[in-house]
């Protein structure tokens, strides 16, 4: 990554206000713009990271929200303390501390991608707050948003003085959330941190007081701060020997004589001195316990092999006999966690005679990924004049297709959104205001897919949504009546409110369904996105699935009768298919094929046991459930499972008829099914027979009968 540390205009003297104090843009009481700020994707602008808040207040272009830590904070740089070790340690944060890590590595890395995901679906509050306090507006002091420290992400942390500050959703007044913040906020307090909590609607109706607290406590902190180092400078006396592990404090330990026993993570890696050893109570030993966890799961399939071995984990001669792993399937985020590892435990042990083999699988299938399909809103951002004592905006939400043209600058749309929006104003502040409407935007954000049918919006549900917060809000609909969602085809994620639960698919279709339309959805390789109605095709499969066994009305509909050719023809030509599908992993045009076979089989009308029971068992991989129980209700004893596959015979599938377009005079006016073997003058006397061609000779002589074998029949009069 770059070094170089990105000052704001302020720190570097340049911009239209070059010696501004935060005071200046703390709120004025003239110019107000009461409208969150959304993301970069949200207002689709370019880098404009380090521009000064009152440069771009209300005019909708903003910056990138994206932190940028400086080398210090990064962990680079001069410092002789960082080490990995030291990413264990709740440390103090002074200006001498080591990086910006204040969680174990191992937490580290597990709470970092919950914190990105955080970062781009901030609610609006959050995204208000943001626009104040980063780079540095807030009396020069560094926050960043959704910074991990141990096990918890708080929403902004000033690092340097060990200030969280947490914006609250209305869940947060619920009894078991309360139980959980405070145990939070306790823990956080026994490190060190102190914490200010402020609501959404705070921030909305109240910006510039939460400002203002924020300032004040990070200025109590800095002089709590001074005072503290004074006396430590008086105090504080460290081991002449840099190797006396047990006596060496690092700048983190000042004032605390047990900070540097960190527990958070429960690692054996304590703390590290400067020669690479571990201080464990009084005694320096070096770290030992430096096998990773993926290791030793990389490499039971050869236990499997020889399980009962007391001796070795695997016998030569059995891992001789069982040999590779036939076939690996994984996703593609496996590929260092446990594919890599198994090559390398795989080839290690070949080296060393243990195997005689030197890659462990034969064959790698990384399966697609099954995306959401997201749901968007569109909330209209007004950047407005306003005279004193305007504390708050309606919320407006505007319908896609209105969003979109807002977007495009379409001047007859943003006009007439305004003076809409004025409108709705007036209802609260009446028309004596001095409110004038200077630009507006659109803010995009994610909603429930639940709470959208299809496209359409369920306004009374969004209402609902998250405590009521949107209880309040007007809607600007399409023509028709409807809101409209913006759609997008994305990762399944609970951060982008597109994720769908199983159980509840599973209560409402069975678990067969669910399982044949995953399989349904395309080639295995490929992501695919989640349609939920896709899904009522295959229930309607299964359900006439099972009318080839029972009758609505009548109930048992099976028979014990013989097949006929058409019927055995279908069976055969499905065992096929199935076979050569199922061992090259295209399961979709699997669960295809099973469809067309109980639609010809519903024409024929086939309800034969014979030919039912082998279908059951080629299903049986797909839908195993549906299969079991009309197994059992055919009669059969014992679990399909251990039945017979079903034998391929190619003799079913030769064809003896063909149907022929009958012409008359070069005009198709029939269609005979005729036997292959057929010879000129028996496809004549057939011909001459068909009622259809009767009517158009209409008692005439055909003058000759043009018969092409496999092709076509013409009578010529």
């Amino acid at each position: 990554p770059d070094l170089t540390p990105n000052p704001s205009p302020k720190e570097r003297g340049t911009g239209d206000h070059e010696g501004e104090e935060p005071a200046s843009y703390l709120g004025s009481g003239t110019l107000a713009d009461l409208t969150p700020n959304p993301s970069p994707k949200e207002r689709g602008t370019g880098d404009n990271e380090s521009e000064d808040p009152a440069s771009y207040l209300g005019s909708g272009t903003l910056p990138d929200l994206t932190p940028n830590p400086s080398p210090k904070e990064r962990g680079t740089g001069d410092h002789e303390s960082e080490d990995p070790a030291s990413f264990g340690k709740l440390t103090n944060f002074k200006k001498d501390a080591p990086g910006y890590f204040n969680s174990s590595a191992d937490e580290w890395k597990s709470t970092l991608l919950f914190a990105k995901e955080n970062r781009k679906n901030f609610t609006e509050a959050e995204g208000i707050i943001w626009e104040q306090v980063r780079n540095r507006q807030i009396d020069g002091f560094k926050f960043r948003r959704q910074h991990p420290v141990a096990g918890y992400i708080p929403d902004f942390i000033c690092l340097d003085k060990k200030l969280i500050v947490e914006i609250d959703g209305g869940y947060h007044d619920e009894k078991e959330q309360k139980k959980f913040d405070e145990a939070r906020q306790n823990w956080l307090a026994e490190n060190g941190f102190e914490m200010l909590r402020f609501t959404n609607e705070e921030v909305k109706n109240n910006l510039k007081d939460v400002l203002v607290k924020i300032s004040e406590r990070l200025k109590q902190a800095e002089k709590q701060e001074e005072n503290r180092d004074a006396e430590n400078a008086t105090n504080t006396t460290t081991s002449a020997n840099p190797t006396d592990i047990a006596q060496t404090k690092g700048p983190s330990e000042r004032g605390n004589e047990k900070s540097h026993l960190f527990t958070g993570s429960g690692s054996p890696l304590l703390w590290r001195g400067a020669g690479g050893e571990v201080a464990q109570q009084a005694t320096p030993k070096r770290e030992t316990s430096t096998m990773p966890g993926y290791a030793g799961s990389s490499w039971y399939f050869l236990r499997y092999m020889d399980p009962k071995n007391t001796q070795a984990f695997c016998d030569r001669k059995a891992s001789d006999y069982w040999n590779q792993v036939d076939i690996y399937i994984g996703g593609t985020e496996h590929a260092v966690g446990h594919l890599l590892y198994s090559r390398l435990w795989t080839k290690i042990l070949f080296d060393l005679g243990y195997i005689g083999h030197d890659e462990p699988f034969k064959k790698l299938v990384n399966q697609g990924m099954i995306q959401g399909s997201s749901r968007f809103v569109y909330r209209l951002a007004l950047s407005l004049w306003a005279a004193p004592g305007i504390v708050s905006m309606p919320l407006i939400f505007v319908s896609k297709s209105i969003a979109d043209k807002i977007k495009i600058g379409n001047e007859r749309t943003i006009e007439t959104e305004k003076i809409c929006a004025m409108e709705l104003i007036e209802q609260i502040y009446g028309s004596n205001k001095n409110i004038s409407i200077t630009n507006i935007s659109i803010i995009e954000f994610h909603v429930d897919v639940n709470l959208v049918d299809g496209f359409e919006l369920n306004i009374p549900q969004f209402k609902k949504w998250r405590n009521g917060e949107y209880a309040e809000a007007n809607f600007r609909n399409e023509a028709n009546g409807g809101y409209i969602c913006g759609v997008e085809i994305e990762k399944m994620s609970k951060s982008k409110l597109n994720s769908i639960t199983p159980d509840e698919l599973v209560d409402k279709f069975g678990a067969d369904t669910f399982r044949m339309y995953e399989m349904f959805l395309g080639p295995v390789e490929q992501s695919k996105p989640w349609d939920t109605k896709g899904i009522e095709g295959v229930h309607r499969f299964l359900r006439k699935l099972w009318r080839l066994f029972f009758d609505d009305v009548k109930g048992k509909a099976w028979n014990e009768d013989k097949p006929a050719d058409a019927e055995l023809k279908i069976l055969h030509k499905t065992i096929k298919k199935i076979e050569e599908d199922t061992e090259r992993f295209s399961f979709n045009t699997a669960v295809s094929t099973f469809m067309i076979c109980v639609n010809e089989l519903a024409d024929l009308k086939c309800h034969k046991k014979e030919i039912l029971g082998k279908v059951l068992i080629l299903l049986t991989p797909y839908a195993p459930h549906i299969a079991e129980e009309l197994w059992n209700q055919l009669g059969n004893e014992g679990t399909i499972l251990d039945a017979t596959y079903p034998t391929f015979d190619g003799k079913y599938l030769v064809e003896s008829f063909k149907e022929y377009p009958i012409s008359i005079n070069g005009k198709v006016r029939a269609n005979i099914n005729l036997a292959l073997n057929l010879e000129q003058a028996a496809v004549e006397e057939i011909v001459l027979q068909n009622e259809t061609v009767q009517k158009w000779l209409d008692g005439k002589d055909p003058k000759r009968i043009v018969y092409v074998k496999n092709k076509m029949v013409n009578v010529v009069t």
